[in-house]
């Protein structure tokens, strides 16, 4: 959304400078992308009459102008411009004056003396191109400034917003925003009533009430042809990124910019019998502004006459009713069309317009009578004509309602963990246009119209953050953020310092990661129904699809991190970087018995040379066992309790895939991608990607300090003979079960099959002991050793090799 300064100050005071406005509204949430200048640096630079036209006498596409300044005086000029004519007003920098960084000065051209240069838009910084030099309104005062005539002084904002932020779509709503984060007052306009003629009465029904609860239409007969709007108008609409067109169609986008309603006009002439608001019908097809043909492959609300489509209804008109030069009599159209239906039609038909893009975020359902009748009056005022009464077909029961939302001013300081004042509360919602009913320390609110996205009390105590200020809160451990990690469950583990275990386990993950290579990501948690389908046996299970995509490759909740880090891997060999080592800490969605689960996690990926290249090294791919061994380190207090297991998963290589296990709770997978998505992702070789669920931290005890033994620990080795198939980490597991006293590790260092038979393998463990207080006997060592030979017989069958 772009708006200027000076248009804001017309319906809001505004006392600070630009820059601090800006300023301001980014930190109430609504992000100032850029700041522009509507033109370059100017000085000296006047309005002036071309007085006589001559042909240049070397030069056939060159002009000889006499230019009057207002004082009396001609000045000769020499112009190419290809539309120069006599008594035009346009802009003349004489001698003297700048234009950026350049200064006018006398020229001879081809022989001809030229005081000064008459200017373009393009050369003022006003356009991108320019046909001829800029031309003013006949009445234009001679000799006066252009920065003052025209406002040059002026900057333009370019607003990022959020889509849950509709309302601020317009001048008005910009307006609205900064009256509540300033607590001032807008400047609403006064109602337009204008005299009408029932002769021009337009016919009208809505066959589909539900998609299109409000919908206005009303004539005008007898415009001007030749008629063109204000220069003023013509300027802000430029400022704010939209050409001027035909003069109906640019009052109506000025409309639209000024107060958010979308509108269009028809040429009533080229309308056969009544208008109809419905669905179209299959293999309908219809011409849109622009020429192309839009063949209606699925439920598409239209505008029709009884020949047939004469609009999207929300999106665009068809060519063969749109206004031209040769239009005088028109029908003004003014509608809520209800979001859900326009959500999607314009990405899918590939027809995004600046109506589109207000009608599915949701516009004002109470502004289409205001907004026509503005149109209305300004049509009339700049292009003549005789109005008809408005035709309005309503249905009440499908207008949106905002619901009144409970507030209590406890919440509010509990959420934002600051005291806030009840007044300051009660005055920042009554600023953003809320209706308050007060009881005691709480409040029934009901927002306004134009405010779609309150709808619970979270929404509002995010208004009052905001408006307060997210800069003011003081940055600090306590209040709303103690209390609320001191209502955890108590197995939850939190310490003296506030922080709970589980996050100090994920910033030591992320420290571990982030020191050995690693670099953290965030990716969208959307992806496409094709990735889906890629990483997912049955997506009927896990499908989340979204009522209102940003667009066909985000339309799906993901139900695992791995689609997005394959992304950032492919973003980054596009430009050359052939060592990447990510990871994600963050959710992933699924669907299961009608209900929808929310699981922390924590995905990482690695691919390409082990190490950087290097003299003392040979170059060696990531594999399966150095990702294997980069989750022991980040598991180490569950090291006891982890183990792996092969598995298979869709998006894994069917024999480099293990489940991760954590005592008999699986926790994630780990494995290399699977050839079939090497290829579907074209990459030169197989990434390894892990992907664990974090609440498996929560198994993990608070560390606690012990004392460090000052007595000798003794180690005891162990040759076994096991059966092939019995797995080294199920034998470290065993071990880590018996709770042996004076066992404080246990290292599996070797496994052979030589001098062994083929159904059986050798096992080397080393196992150490030690204890705090003294120094331990042969005798109690060799019982701890025997009862790990009996036990390790009785489960493996390993027999003690001598």
């Amino acid at each position: 959304m772009r708006c200027n300064f000076e248009w804001l100050k017309q319906w809001v005071p505004i006392t600070m400078d630009p820059k601090a406005l800006g300023d301001s509204l980014t930190m109430a949430g609504l992000e100032v992308e850029a700041i522009e200048a509507v033109s370059r640096k100017l000085s000296g630079i006047i309005t002036a009459r071309v007085g006589s036209v001559e042909s240049h006498p070397d030069a056939d596409k060159l002009s000889l102008c006499q230019v009057d300044m207002g004082d009396g005086k001609l000045r000769r000029v020499v112009c190419g411009a290809p539309n120069v004519s006599p008594n035009m007003i346009t802009a003349y920098a004489p001698s003297g004056a700048c234009i950026a960084d350049t200064k006018i000065g006398l020229k001879t051209i081809r022989g001809c003396k030229s005081d000064g240069m008459l200017c373009s838009a393009t050369e003022l910084g006003m356009a991108e191109d320019a046909e001829g030099i800029i031309e003013f309104d006949r009445e234009a005062p001679l000799g006066l400034s252009l920065i003052d005539y025209l406002g040059l002084d002026d900057i333009v904002y370019d607003l990022d917003l959020t889509p849950n932020r509709a309302d601020c779509l317009s001048i008005l709503g910009v307006a609205r925003e900064i009256a509540a984060i300033h607590h001032t007052q807008v400047k609403l306009p006064e109602k337009t009533i204008i005299s009408v003629s029932e002769d021009y009465r337009v016919a009208a029904k809505v066959s589909q009430p539900d998609a299109c609860p409000r919908y206005l239409i009303r004539a005008i007969r007898g415009i001007s042809q030749t008629a063109q709007i204000p220069l003023v108008m013509r300027e802000r609409l430029r400022r704010c990124g939209i050409r001027a067109i035909h003069p109906v169609v640019d009052i109506l986008n000025y409309v639209m910019l000024e107060v958010g309603q979308p509108m269009h006009a028809f040429d009533s002439n080229c309308l056969q019998g009544a208008l109809d608001v419905r669905w179209s019908q299959p293999k309908e097809k219809l011409a849109v502004l622009g020429g192309d043909l839009v063949q209606f492959d699925k439920k598409t609300l239209l505008i029709a006459d009884d020949k047939g489509p004469v609009a999207i209804a929300g999106i665009i008109g068809g060519e063969q009713s749109s206004v031209s030069a040769k239009t005088t009599d028109i029908v003004l159209e003014s509608a809520f069309f209800s979001p859900h239906v326009i959500s999607g039609l314009a990405r899918h038909y590939a027809l995004q317009t600046e109506s589109s893009h207000r009608f599915e975020r949701g516009v004002d359902p109470k502004l289409q009578r205001q907004a026509i009748e503005y149109a209305s009056k300004l049509i009339i005022d700049t292009l003549g004509g005789e109005p008809g009464p408005i035709t309005e077909i309503l249905n009440q029961s499908q207008l949106p309602e905002n619901s009144p939302i409970t507030l209590q001013l406890s919440t509010v300081q509990q959420y934002l963990g600051i005291t806030l004042d009840a007044d300051f509360v009660e005055s920042t919602l009554t600023h953003l246009g809320c209706q308050l009913q007060a009881h005691q320390q709480m409040w029934l609110c009901t927002p306004p119209s134009y405010r779609f996205d309150l709808a619970i009390e979270e929404d509002l105590i995010e208004e009052v953050g905001r408006l307060y200020g997210y800069d003011q809160v003081p940055a600090q451990l306590d209040g709303g953020i103690k209390d609320s990690l001191s209502r955890r469950p108590a197995d939850d583990h939190t310490d003296i310092s506030g922080m709970n275990n589980h996050r100090r386990y994920l910033r030591y993950w992320s420290d571990y990661l982030s020191t050995n290579g690693y670099f953290e990501v965030i990716t969208y948690s959307f992806i496409s129904d094709k990735q889906l389908k890629l990483f997912v046996a049955n997506p009927s299970i896990t499908r989340l699809t979204l009522s209102n995509p940003v667009s066909t490759e985000m339309s799906v909740m993901r139900p695992s991190l791995w689609p997005g880090l394959l992304q950032v891997l492919q973003y980054n060999l596009n430009r050359q970087q052939d060592r990447i080592c990510i990871f994600e800490q963050g959710y992933k969605f699924l669907s299961k018995a009608d209900n929808i689960e929310q699981i922390d996690v924590l995905a990482g990926l690695a691919y390409g040379a082990r190490l950087p290249e290097q003299w003392g090294v040979k170059r060696r791919l990531y594999d399966f066992y150095d990702v294997k061994g980069d989750i022991e380190n980040l598991l180490q207090p569950l090291y006891q309790s982890l183990s792996f297991h092969p598995a298979e998963h869709l998006g894994l290589h069917p024999g480099k895939c293990a489940e991760i296990f954590i005592g008999a709770e699986c926790i994630g997978y780990l494995g290399e991608l699977s050839p079939s998505l090497v290829k579907e992702y074209k990459l030169p070789a197989p990434p390894i990607l892990f992907e664990l669920e974090t609440a498996c931290l929560n198994k993990i005890d608070v560390p606690h300090y012990q004392a460090i033994s000052i007595y000798p620990s003794v180690r005891r080795d162990l040759a076994f003979v096991v059966p092939v198939q019995i797995d080294a980490a199920s034998i470290s597991r065993c071990i880590a079960e018996l709770k042996l006293n004076y066992l404080i590790d246990s290292v599996i260092f070797d496994v052979y099959t030589e001098d062994t038979n083929a159904d059986s393998k050798g096992v080397g463990i080393g196992l150490v002991f030690q204890d705090l207080y003294t120094t331990l006997d042969k005798h109690t060592i060799d019982r701890l050793v025997e009862n790990i030979i009996v036990v390790m017989n009785k489960k493996f069958g390993a027999q003690l090799r001598v």
